[in-house]
């Protein structure tokens, strides 16, 4: 019997670390897959935004976001869906601020943080030409940004 409670392993790495992983179901990223990709957008003064999203696959999302403005990258920010129902953001790289899973439908989730500063809220919509991002400063709150992104194929996502 392997660790596992299943046939021996054949793997060179030991499963002891892992004891605990068959029993986590990791499906939080399920039906998000529409955030999969990349997306671009470009502000009326030039400003270029882009971000892209890995598959759900392992039930873990992975994302970056960068801007750049006159040819140069001037912010960036480390995001992640995970198995606890999370998002993550890292902005600039730095400490990271937990947004929970507030609510999930086919064509939009809200991510919600009430203690947060700002954001409180980070909402993704399904859109005919991609994805429109939105943070806010709560449920019925005028503060607020939106980032109404296009997809592209993501090789087509650098910029010249």
């Amino acid at each position: 019997m392997g660790p596992l409670g299943g046939v021996a392993s054949l793997s060179p790495f030991s499963m002891a670390p892992f004891a605990v992983v068959p029993f986590l179901v990791l499906t939080a990223a399920n039906g998000l897959e529409w955030l999969t990709g990349c997306h671009t957008l470009t502000t009326p003064r030039g400003v270029n935004i882009q971000e892209n999203w890995t598959s759900t696959e392992g039930g873990l999302m992975l994302g970056v976001n960068r801007t750049i403005r006159n040819g140069k990258a001037v912010a960036f920010e480390f995001l992640r869906i995970d198995s606890e129902h999370t998002y993550i953001a890292m902005p600039g790289g730095k400490n990271e601020t937990h947004f929970r899973l507030a609510s999930k439908s086919d064509t939009e989730v809200i991510f919600a943080n009430p203690e947060h500063d700002f954001p409180k809220r980070i909402i993704y919509r399904k859109t005919a030409e991609g994805l429109t991002a939105r943070v806010d400063a709560g449920e019925g709150s005028t503060k607020a940004q939106e980032f109404p992104f296009k997809s592209v194929p993501c090789q087509a996502a650098k910029q010249p």
